[in-house]
């Protein structure tokens, strides 16, 4: 349900153009290094009117609510009284010594009053609904942007960005919207597909020989109390740890359940053989990984790199143009979108 007094300020739209939307370009702005004062004053002038717009319709949402809940309250309220108005009236008829008909003109009057209560209960139950949704939208915005403007480093500048968005042929604003969050949707598949492909042989090799020469370096026995005299050779030993849980039987026979942690040093085998045989097993390893490396799929770190900052950038240009569409709807973008493009800034 639109609220139209509450939507007018969820944003400054741009005014659209023939060729797109698009948004307004100001100077820097450099983030305060001491975190005093309003965050908001970090951002540049467009940006900065954003969020405090969000801020205030959060309050108005907010005085919103109480009158919105009391609404509910009263149609609830006149439905109920309503309702058992009818029961009353079905029951008995004094004068006419039974049970009224149901087209008496008492009960079809008490119906009549059901039913303009009952029409003002969902009225108010929609509108309280959508008080609440309004709320929790810009609740998440509000939060998204001061928690980035928080993450921000001291000193970070911030940088206004200029985004348009342009409409196809016949295309509405509502239709981009949903075009632009289908595309970006893709986008995440993408991303995802990337981070979850498989590491390709090289780097896999790489990582194997780092972690077996780290692991016999671990592994080597350490024979300098031996030649001084003072011991025996010292084995290389790994710390193991274990959850304990167990019942302790109290003083009045009851039991207590108790909970903790143990440790201990055992011998490091896997290391000792690291030492002894490192050339072997990484050979051995590297065999493994030959036999199970699916290449073709695979991506070497730097491909995954590579491919991961280009969706991320891709997946933050959309998102831009994204926003520009929701501010020319007049409608709160959802807060999961990134805060730079929310905000129309970059550091």
């Amino acid at each position: 349900m639109r609220l139209p007094s509450l939507t007018n300020r969820a944003a400054s739209p741009p005014p659209p153009s023939s060729q797109g939307i698009a948004g307004p370009t100001k100077r820097g702005v450099r983030a305060g290094a001491d975190g005093a004062g309003d965050v908001a004053d970090r951002l540049p002038e467009a940006a900065r009117e954003r969020l405090r717009n969000w801020r205030q319709l959060r309050d108005e949402t907010r005085a919103a609510l109480g009158p919105a809940r009391e609404r509910i309250d009263e149609a609830r309220r006149q439905r109920d009284l309503a309702q058992v108005q009818i029961e009353e009236l079905r029951q008995w008829d004094r004068n006419a010594g039974g049970k009224r008909a149901e087209n008496d003109p008492s009960i079809a009057q008490a119906k009549e009053w059901l039913d303009r209560a009952t029409q003002d209960f969902e009225a108010a139950r929609q509108h309280g609904d959508a008080l609440h949704h309004r709320s929790g939208l810009v609740n998440g915005l509000i939060g998204a942007a001061e928690g980035w403007l928080g993450s921000l480093p001291a000193g970070a500048a911030i940088e206004p960005v200029t985004a348009e968005a342009k409409l196809k042929k016949g295309e509405t604003v509502t239709d981009a919207i949903a075009r632009f969050q289908s595309e970006i949707d893709q986008l995440v598949a993408d991303q995802h597909a990337v981070a979850s492909a498989p590491i390709h042989s090289k780097d896999a090799k790489q990582k194997a020989k780092a972690e077996i020469e780290a692991l016999a370096a671990r592994g080597r026995p350490d024979v300098w109390h031996l030649l001084e005299g003072a011991g025996a050779i010292e084995w290389p030993e790994a710390t193991i740890a274990a959850e304990v849980a167990a019942n302790a039987v109290l003083a009045d026979g009851g039991l207590a359940a108790v909970h903790g942690r143990a440790a201990g040093r055992v011998d490091d085998g896997a290391a000792l053989v690291a030492y002894l045989l490192k050339d072997k097993l990484t050979a051995a390893i590297e065999a493994e990984i030959d036999d199970l490396a699916d290449d073709d799929a695979a991506l070497t770190e730097m491909e995954r790199t590579d491919k991961t900052r280009k969706l991320d950038a891709a997946i933050l240009a959309k998102q831009r143009d994204l926003i520009t569409l929701f501010n020319t709807a007049g409608e709160l973008p959802p807060a999961e979108i990134d805060a730079r493009a929310l905000l129309g800034v970059d550091v």
